[in-house]
């Protein structure tokens, strides 16, 4: 029997091919991301490429699935049809790979995480990607994507032999052969577990191993997983009854001696939320940022109270949206924002101040569609929501939104109709990308640095407010109360699963504040989701239905934040701090004064993530 040598000779030909695109890929994210990110020497480079390899070859192992088909057909029938099939499919497979090649860039500095199931949510709403996004590169990307597609393309075809026909018997037995082993391959040979993430971490230093992880492998398995769980709780770590005995420990108190933080002088003070987007604290000099980024913001803090230790939930304006206004963590593989059955049983901060007789308004200079964000304005049934179309054309505005100065006049026009009390939201939006405001101060940031001038511009349009706000006749019965709805990657690069990379400003302000408090900073933990529950303890509102809350103004209180970073999530607690990816099964760090409480750190950040989901699926 003739041995079927160029149908072999083909199929090993696809996956040096498909290895080669892959290295590609691989090249292009090191130097267009992650030398943006961290060091990186040569030798990190060839460690990326080596210790990589195995998850290349899985997904090579996909692809080469489909070409072995066609392949197989041609080498027994000769016909060019299948050929020509067989090119059709490498290049859709090499566009839209190369299309994930290039949108991770973005992605990455933005988000610290690869393309994955959630980045694709947003798809959803494809016109936040052309606001948001450099124009010039995204039709770069898609010129990068074209050509090297074209190029690759032209090279498979050059590498299939199509010299011979061969037998059909011989020909069947290795196709056999060859997808068994490609299956092998996919699963990353015969070891009891199969092929995973953990098998192309090397270092400590997790932006290196986001680098080594194939791109088109990571995003199917996040798309496998997400689907797997859509009814079914992966982060079971304990029997449920044990984790929601944590879990009510943690928000129970011995006794409530909270404290009078506010005036009681006016019976229904108004409150101003502003929420900022992307600050970072590392924008802020009073919580260990750099100096004369948030000037204006500085001079708030002498005469508020600045949270020093506050935390946000997540990475990405809804899952803020969802901690600040519904005190609702966020969760690691979803967001609840993205799920309206879900969004109609949130509790929203704005619900309970128009049961006590306030007027409400949610004011926003762009468009409240991405991650479904207005499903859950509307659902807090604020009396005014006024968004970007809402704004006169004439106004300047950035590619995603009005700049913020503009935001915060029309805000002062509209309360100064207002009856009162209020309660009004403002959600800034020039600190997003792709941060074309419209006044830039001298900055010299090697990297981030268009993020912070962006910042500076913010904290410009605050200092412009406050002034104007100072000289109206609500003012000194209005608390102020300034919160980012994420934290940002800044010049200091903070690891992505660290703390700091969530370490956010918290600012109460207002003549309305006690002055035993005024110019102090508040330095216990402190989460995003806290904020509902803290608020109305000092109003006297209900706050039952936001269970999530704590009251932060109880002495009694335990002092925590939870956030999410990837598939796993982070712990900050009093005696130490810890991050866990469950996709890898494994603590990214940990740091702890001893064992004993690093164990019951550990259990509590486990049982209120499997808690937490739980009741999201009952949602």
């Amino acid at each position: 029997m003739k041995f079927p040598k160029q149908f072999f000779a083909n199929v090993l030909l696809a996956y040096l091919f498909w290895l080669l695109v892959f290295y590609t890929g691989k090249l292009i994210f090191i130097f267009s991301t992650l030398i943006f990110v961290t060091k990186v020497s040569v030798t990190d480079i060839f460690q990326i490429l080596y210790h990589g390899f195995w998850l290349d070859l899985s997904t090579a192992g996909y692809f080469v699935a489909l070409n072995t088909i066609f392949l197989f057909l041609f080498n027994i029938s000769k016909k060019r049809f299948f050929i020509q099939i067989h090119h059709i499919v490498n290049i859709l497979l090499l566009a839209a790979y190369f299309l994930v090649v290039t949108a991770e860039p973005v992605i990455y500095r933005e988000w610290q995480t690869k393309i994955n199931y959630k980045a694709l949510t947003y798809l959803k709403n494809p016109s936040e990607i052309f606001l948001t996004a450099d124009t010039a590169y995204i039709f770069f990307g898609l010129i990068i994507t074209g050509v090297l597609t074209w190029l690759f393309h032209n090279l498979s075809k050059k590498l299939v032999i199509t010299q011979t026909k061969e037998p059909f018997f011989a020909s069947f037995l290795l196709f056999i052969f060859i997808s068994g082993l490609n299956i092998l391959v996919i699963r990353g040979g015969v070891k009891a577990i199969p092929i995973n993430l953990s098998d192309a971490h090397f270092s400590n230093d997790f932006s290196k191993n986001d680098a080594a992880v194939n791109s088109v492998w990571n995003l199917i398995h996040s798309i496998v997983q997400n689907n797997k769980y859509l009814d079914k709780n992966p982060y079971q770590f304990m029997p449920l009854s044990e984790a929601k005995d944590i879990v009510k420990k943690l928000h129970s108190t011995e006794k409530d001696t909270t404290i009078t933080v506010i005036s009681r002088k006016t019976n229904k003070p108004n409150v101003v939320l502003i929420i900022l987007e992307s600050w970072t604290a590392d924008a802020v000099k009073e919580l260990g940022g750099y100096d004369n980024i948030t000037p204006n913001f500085s001079k708030l803090c002498k005469e508020g109270l600045l949270f020093t230790q506050c935390y946000a939930s997540g990475f990405r304006s809804d899952m803020g949206m969802a901690a600040i206004l519904s005190g609702y963590p966020a969760q690691p593989t979803t967001t609840i924002t993205e799920q309206p059955e879900k969004v109609k049983k949130l509790p929203v901060i704005s619900h309970v101040f128009k049961n006590k007789g306030y007027k409400t308004a949610f004011i926003f200079g762009g468009q409240l569609i991405y991650g479904n964000i207005k499903s859950l304005i509307l659902h807090g049934q604020y009396d005014k929501i006024i968004e970007g179309k809402d704004f006169p054309d004439t106004l300047p505005a950035s590619k995603l939104a009005v700049h913020d100065e503009f935001v915060f006049q029309r805000a002062i026009d509209e309360i100064n109709k207002e009856k009162e009390p209020f309660f009004y939201t403002i959600f800034t939006a020039s600190s997003h990308s792709p941060y074309d405001v419209p006044v830039k101060p001298e900055l010299h940031f090697k990297k981030e640095n268009g993020y912070m001038q962006s910042v500076w511009y913010a904290d410009y349009s605050i200092g412009k407010f406050m002034a104007k706000a100072k000289k109206q006749s609500w003012f000194n019965h209005t608390l102020f109360i300034f919160i980012a709805d994420h934290s940002h990657p800044s010049p200091r690069q903070w690891e992505y699963h660290s703390k700091e990379n969530k370490h956010i400003p918290l600012l109460w302000y207002g003549n309305l504040l006690s002055d035993s408090i005024r110019g102090k900073t508040y330095n216990n933990i402190v989460s995003q989701v806290d904020l509902a529950a803290s608020l109305f303890s000092q109003l006297e509102f209900p706050s039952s239905q936001f269970n999530w809350s704590k009251n932060i103004w109880n002495p009694h209180t335990k002092n925590f934040a939870y956030y999410i970073c990837g598939d796993g999530f982070g712990w900050v607690c009093p005696y130490g701090d810890y991050s866990y990816r469950y996709d890898l099964k494994r603590f990214i760090h940990q740091n702890f004064e001893n064992d004993s409480l690093k164990e019951i750190a550990i259990r509590e950040g486990e049982a209120y993530l499997q808690v937490l989901f739980e009741d999201y699926l009952s949602k």
